[in-house]
């Protein structure tokens, strides 16, 4: 079909920057990943067979800007990563940043193709830790990457409280209320096509 239309298709279109991809469906910008990174994003009419065969997401020579990397979820999350062969940099609380001060990363997230956040807290802070602080570093992340010609790729750990209720417990709902409000911002982002 390429070879009989040469290549004149609704995947390969000229475009100055790429969207994020669609959901189910193949379109010009989930197309052109595959052309940024030719060995993933190969479905030519639905994402299924990328999801099924794991070549929905590129990682081999991405670098990663990641919190929590030393967490439980984090560490082995961490190890996953730089299997699959990208390259890791850590990202530390009270290190690279604080509640009041998240300049200390910009280097850092100027440098990731990839943020990765992995870091929270159940109690203390849960707020701050759960969602001020995500949205805050996403923010910062995708100013520091205003007009590049790939959308940036946010990953971001929730949790199975924004399932389930607290069952009672206060310091439960203090984690629930945190999660779910990210989880609400997220969802912005999720529709946004400037984000990944």
């Amino acid at each position: 079909m390429r070879t009989f239309r040469r290549g004149r298709d609704s995947n390969h279109v000229d475009t100055a920057v790429v969207s994020a991809p669609g959901a189910l469906l193949v379109d010009a910008a989930y197309h052109a990943l595959h052309h940024a990174y030719p060995d993933r994003y190969m479905s030519s009419f639905t994402t299924v067979f990328d999801r099924l065969a794991g070549t929905g997401c590129a990682l081999a020579g991405r670098r990663v800007a990641m919190t929590g990397a030393t967490g439980a979820l984090g560490a082995p999350l961490k190890e996953m990563l730089e299997r699959e062969g990208a390259q890791v940099t850590g990202l530390r609380f009270n290190v690279d940043y604080t509640y009041d001060d998240y300049g200390r990363l910009d280097a850092a997230l100027q440098g990731a193709d990839i943020l990765v956040l992995a870091h929270g807290s159940k109690k203390d802070h849960a707020m701050d830790a759960n969602c001020a602080s995500f949205v805050a570093i996403i923010e910062r992340f995708r100013a520091l990457h205003r007009g590049d010609k790939l959308p940036v790729e946010v990953w971001a750990v929730g949790s199975e409280i924004e399932c389930h209720p607290a069952w009672g417990d206060p310091d439960l709902r203090i984690y629930l209320e945190s999660k779910r409000t990210f989880a609400r911002r997220a969802r912005h982002c999720f529709h946004d096509l400037s984000v990944v």
